[in-house]
């Protein structure tokens, strides 16, 4: 079906024979029906193209072992060889396309995520669509704008796509003049027009909407404890995830990120010691963050981050947020996000 959407304008008006070795497959075409739903919303789409086209089409069966070369499309993550070379070749579009990999020192860790994934985005697109994306022409560029405005309701989403192409450009020592084209400009204005910039916040977590929470957790787990203290922490202290979690299990640097020393517990609740955060990232100074002590309440941040260290035992140098496992105390990573769409879900409300 992609190869006829693909290259269905050069077989207007002609008849041919497709070789497939699934007799299903060739049952289905030949026939035009299927019991299977896949198979028939497959079907309708084939038979929009071929009245779009005007071609006519029949298959007939090819043995397994004759079938190899197509076989190698679908297969070929099953072999280190290919997969290197496919990642090294075929997805770089058979360009010298590379994401840059020497803009760590520059770059904070969370950008570089973030260029990342976008760069792979684009790059996929343009493999896709048979595009060369570097340098990148008026044509790919307005294409790929269009790709993403059917993505995203997001005007700003777009914009960073496309600043990200710019330095994609810039990085590989290309220049970057289609991006700053007459046309484009354009475009985006009239995307802008679209779609608006408003911000779309999410709705906040309330003390309401925590004690539903509790309710849904058992402090006697040591994962249930430390994801409480978590939430409590992450409320009363206004500190991002980046704060707080890490993204890997080797990611975690005591000097960069919340360990058991940087917490002081005093009469009146405890102090948090941060040394790095979104918008303090080159040693500017030390951060104190109070947390109020709440006698009487679960929702107590104090007395939460009490009860995790009775659960789990961890030296100064540790996590704040960890866990114990057959190898040792891991810092919670990807646990705090899913914990929070799980218990969203859990007490009725659309995460």
């Amino acid at each position: 079906m992609v190869a006829l959407k693909l290259w269905g304008p050069t077989l207007r008006g002609r008849r041919f024979i497709l070789h497939c070795d699934n007799s299903n497959s060739i049952q289905a075409l030949n026939s035009g029906r299927s019991r299977t739903l896949g198979m028939q919303l497959c079907l309708r789409e084939i038979w929009f193209l071929s009245s779009l086209y005007d071609f006519e089409m029949s298959a007939i069966h090819i043995p397994c072992r004759q079938n190899s070369l197509a076989d190698h499309l679908s297969r070929w993550h099953l072999s280190h060889a290919l997969t290197s070379h496919i990642s090294t070749t075929h997805v770089a579009c058979h360009t010298a396309t590379t994401c840059p990999t020497d803009t760590s020192p520059r770059l904070c860790p969370g950008t570089l995520r973030n260029l990342h994934s976008q760069w792979k985005s684009s790059l996929h697109f343009c493999c896709t669509y048979c595009l060369v994306p570097l340098p990148a022409s008026l044509h790919t560029i307005a294409s790929y704008t269009s790709y993403l405005a059917c993505k995203t309701s997001s005007f700003q989403y777009i914009l960073n796509h496309l600043n990200a192409v710019h330095l994609l450009h810039l990085y590989n020592g290309f220049s970057a003049d289609a991006l700053d084209s007459f046309a484009v400009s354009l475009t985006k204005c009239s995307l802008k027009r679209l779609l608006g910039t408003a911000t779309r916040r999410k709705h906040p977590i309330t003390p309401a909407i925590l004690h539903h929470f509790r309710q849904h957790l058992s402090l006697e787990l040591p994962s249930h404890a430390a994801v409480w203290a978590l939430f409590c922490t992450a409320f009363f202290s206004f500190l991002r995830k980046s704060n707080l979690t890490v993204t890997s299990f080797g990611s975690f640097k005591p000097s960069c990120h919340l360990a058991c020393h940087d917490i002081k517990f005093t009469e009146s609740g405890a102090i948090l010691r941060i040394r790095w955060t979104k918008t303090l990232q080159h040693s500017e100074g030390i951060l104190l963050i109070p947390l109020p002590s709440i006698p009487g309440s679960t929702l107590c941040p104090v007395s939460a981050l009490l009860h995790l260290f009775s659960l789990v035992p961890a030296s100064l140098t540790a996590p704040l947020f960890c866990l114990p496992t057959a190898t040792g105390l891991c810092p919670l990573t990807s646990i705090f996000s899913t914990s929070l769409k799980r218990l969203i879900s859990a007490i009725g409300l659309d995460p």
